[in-house]
């Protein structure tokens, strides 16, 4: 897609792709990416993040291998400044997500929710189908992770195995993953390929 390859436009920080692109070129490259049937991964890096992935190769190799990687902190929009690159603009990963879930909405899609707890899950759905009724979307806190993104105990492995068979029954358009990082970004790409979803987001 040419928009797309014109919105790649990626300074570094830190040895840390970023691409330099606005709302309006992330919803048109998710748009085609289901339009396409093409999988898709989107992370959200911060200073935090960032500063985890340079002893952390793993991480590192993830964040510069996501199809959209949006600067969401103004450290680094600073810190990109000091280093004389190409002015970017901050996506933050939760306004993203929200004119993902108005974009899906509109088009009767799906989104499933990954983490937290599942109190809070209950009330991101209830919060969602207010506000976005044509929108179908279900969620699940998951397992507990350890920081390579693998379950705590064999309790959370069997937990784990649920929650992907959930989301692989409901087939979402875009998946949602807040587990915290390294733990949201190594899960994702340790899952992806064998997940029956359009695309994934960390949040």
């Amino acid at each position: 897609m040419e928009t797309t390859k014109k919105a790649r436009e990626k300074p570094t920080i830190l040895q840390i792709e970023l691409n330099s692109t606005d709302k309006y070129q992330v919803l048109a490259f998710v748009s085609a990416k289901l339009r396409n049937h093409s999988k898709f991964y989107i992370v959200t890096p911060n200073p935090e993040i960032i500063v985890a992935a340079q002893s952390d190769q793993e991480l590192r190799g993830i964040l510069n291998n996501a199809d959209l990687s949006l600067p969401d902190g103004a450290g680094l929009l600073w810190a990109n400044k000091l280093l004389g690159n190409k002015d970017i603009t901050r996506l933050a990963g939760r306004k993203v997500m929200l004119e993902l879930l108005q974009m899906t909405n509109e088009r009767k899609l799906s989104v499933f929710f990954l983490g937290s707890s599942q109190r809070v899950i209950k009330r991101v759905l209830q919060k969602v189908t207010e506000e976005f009724p044509l929108l179908k979307a279900k969620g699940d806190s998951g397992p507990h992770l350890n920081l390579d993104a693998n379950p705590l105990s064999d309790h959370h492995q069997a937990i784990e195995s649920k929650t992907i068979k959930l989301i692989n029954q409901f087939k979402p358009d875009i998946l949602f993953v807040a587990m915290g990082a390294p733990k949201q970004e190594k899960w994702i790409d340790k899952h992806i390929e064998h997940l029956n979803i359009g695309g994934a987001m960390t949040v």
